[in-house]
């Protein structure tokens, strides 16, 4: 009788593109709470090899849910198997699962057998099995029939016996697809992984728990402890208290920089965080963009949550311009590129910013927002059967000229014009979050710059990406400037900038001072062959000057800066900024600093007839056109 599966199609199922290891996890720990469980404790069993390196040779999966009957389990390792499909039962209890594909597909990504093992309040301990070294041998791909049995002994002693009277215990064995070899390496990377995906569920008392064995002795029969974690929720809205972000923050706080409080980041941060496992929340709503909302197709209403949140002012500017040069700043840059999440059944399905930004500006770091759904809505968003994604991308206004009706319309066109409103909703969060994060950076220059300094550019400088740039790399300067390098700062650039007043110029001085920059980037036209020229006061402070008057400048830099291309300027910005600081730090002597200039020179001078010939060719190009 032919079959719809094959050996070889259970081989190459194993290629079935799960991301890494947490990940095939994850669908075994949906499989857990579905099941009713409080705990799901992920136990991993290493050995030496005859080298004397340590390999995983079992992953345990256990559970205290309710177990599986023996129906149950005969179709637990069956593509397509399961026992979520009534969706209106899934969606009520509140179900992860539904595609019947997590066990079998999530087990072979990872290793070539796996075993479960399963027992309830009315039945004992009963296992099933895929081994595809067996299938291979018998030519058949027929499930065995389930079989009574006793729970190996050692899982007992491994704590895998979390329940006497229900739980399932699965077991990977020949773990040959890992993602690291070291389970200490996959601990590490699971913590925060899983703390995020299952963060409403941990928040509400579930527990999911990372073991490390290390089997000893002889034939291996003693096991030694050698790593615990149990993981804490992670919230990327960072509305939750007491998540990961709590060690980041007591670290942060308990490190006080020596600065005045004002200006200390550890005085701010104490306000939010008790002890490494305490912390309050340290974003904020925002109010008008947290709101439920709905698509209605085909007589029926598919329902949304959408919440909004921007950081708290003190987590943005702790007392600094630049939040993200701290730790915390670190820790929230880690969700920037992630900074819109999609959350099905208090469970995150994707996370991605699906082009809703430009990732270069690190401001970006400090919103989020998450659209909350329920798998009725599954297959309008896309939803993938190994809940790594969804189907949904940045969607513009269609063609006008097709109207959508909601109540004959396909799926296809459904999806277009969901997407296409959820796109308008997002964008509106975003921009509403975008222009309260702006609101802080106003609120903190107001409160940190004296009335009477001017804080508008009064120099042509670098682009605000650029500035930013330079903190977050290279640090704050560690001390204002002297009496006597603020006069020869003011000097130096009295002499460039000869048609700007010199109060003008003092009060630009005293901005640079006050925001403990390490260095600018200025414009400036300059009879020399030089692209730039450089000066350093006092070792701290690195002036760049660009010369306008440079065919580089007018070729490169300026069409960028009438097109208000803030990456592009930015990224040759830099590119100038990071051969001067080299520049710097390397060839500082009298000596070598005349040396520098000649070469800054004959590289100007290069660049220069580099450009020429190309204009020429473009000359060239156009008359052969007419």
């Amino acid at each position: 009788m032919a079959t719809y599966f094959t050996y070889q199609a259970l081989e190459s199922q194993r290629a079935s593109g799960y991301r890494n290891t947490t990940f095939a996890l994850a669908e075994l720990v949906d499989n857990s709470f579905d099941a009713g469980a409080s705990t799901c404790k992920v136990i991993f069993i290493e050995r030496r090899t005859s080298d004397g390196r340590k390999r995983i040779d079992e992953v345990l999966i256990a559970d205290d849910g309710d177990g599986m009957n023996t129906g149950d389990l005969a179709d637990c390792l069956k593509f397509g198997g399961g026992t979520n499909f009534d969706l209106d039962q899934t969606v009520t209890k509140g179900k992860i699962g539904k595609f019947g594909f997590g066990l079998p597909n999530a087990s072979l990504s990872q290793c070539p057998s796996v075993f479960v093992y399963s027992w309830t309040d009315q039945e004992a301990v009963r296992s099933s099995r895929l081994v595809l070294s067996e299938l291979k041998d018998a030519d058949d791909v027929d499930i065995p029939p389930v079989e009574e049995c006793q729970l190996p002994a050692h899982y007992a002693k491994l704590g895998a016996l979390l329940k006497e009277k229900s739980g399932t215990v699965i077991s990977w064995r020949e773990c040959d697809r890992l993602s690291n070899a070291r389970a200490e390496t996959i601990i590490r990377k699971s913590e925060e992984l899983l703390g995020k995906l299952y963060r409403y569920l941990l928040s509400d008392g579930k527990s999911i728990e990372l073991v490390v064995f290390e089997a000893e002795g002889p034939g291996g029969s003693r096991f030694i402890k050698t790593h615990e974690h149990k993981c804490r929720p992670n919230d990327p809205l960072f509305l939750m208290p007491n998540t990961v972000i709590s060690s980041v923050l007591f670290s942060d706080a308990s490190k006080s920089t020596g600065a005045e409080v004002a200006r200390d980041p550890a005085q701010y941060y104490k306000k939010f965080v008790t002890d490494e496992n305490t912390c309050e929340a340290t974003n904020i709503k925002v109010g008008d963009h947290c709101y439920d909302w709905s698509f209605f197709w085909r007589g029926k209403e598919y329902k949304f949550q959408i919440k909004t949140t921007r950081a708290h002012d003190d987590i943005q500017k702790p007392g600094i311009r630049e939040g993200g040069s701290t730790s915390v700043g670190a820790f929230y840059k880690k969700h920037e590129r992630e900074c819109i999440s999609f959350v099905r059944a208090n469970r995150e399905i994707a996370a991605d910013h699906f082009g809703f930004y430009n990732t270069s500006d690190p401001r970006q770091r400090w919103w989020s927002v998450e659209v909350s759904f329920d798998p009725y809505s599954d297959d309008l968003l896309g939803v993938h059967n190994n809940k790594q994604g969804i189907e949904f991308v940045y969607t513009d206004e269609g063609d006008p000229t097709q109207i959508f009706d909601k109540y004959t319309a396909t799926l296809q066109e459904a999806r277009e014009e969901l997407w296409s409103q959820l796109t308008k909703q997002i964008t509106k969060a975003r921009q509403a979050a975008w222009k309260e994060i702006l609101g802080a950076e106003k609120r903190f220059r107001e409160k940190n710059v004296p009335a009477d300094t001017e804080t508008e550019d009064v120099l042509p400088g670098s682009s605000s990406t650029t500035s930013r740039r330079l903190i977050e790399t290279d640090g704050e300067r560690q001390a204002r400037f002297t009496e006597e390098e603020r006069e020869e700062l003011v000097e130096r650039l009295s002499e460039r900038f000869a048609n700007i007043p010199k109060e003008k110029i003092e009060n630009a001085v005293k901005v640079y001072d006050q925001s403990l920059l390490p260095g600018c980037l200025l414009y400036c036209p300059s009879e020399s062959d030089r692209l730039w020229d450089q000066t350093s006061i006092g070792g701290k402070f690195l002036v760049v000057i660009i010369n306008t008057n440079h065919r580089f400048y007018e070729k490169m830099i300026l069409p960028l800066m009438e097109r208000e291309s803030e990456l592009g300027l930015a990224t040759i910005e830099l590119f100038v900024v990071s051969l001067a600081v080299e520049e710097s730090e390397r060839f500082a002597s009298d000596s070598k600093s005349e040396m520098m200039q000649q070469y800054r020179t004959y590289v100007g001078m290069h660049l220069n007839r580099y450009l020429f010939e190309i204009e020429e060719m473009e000359s060239d190009e156009v008359e052969e056109a007419v």
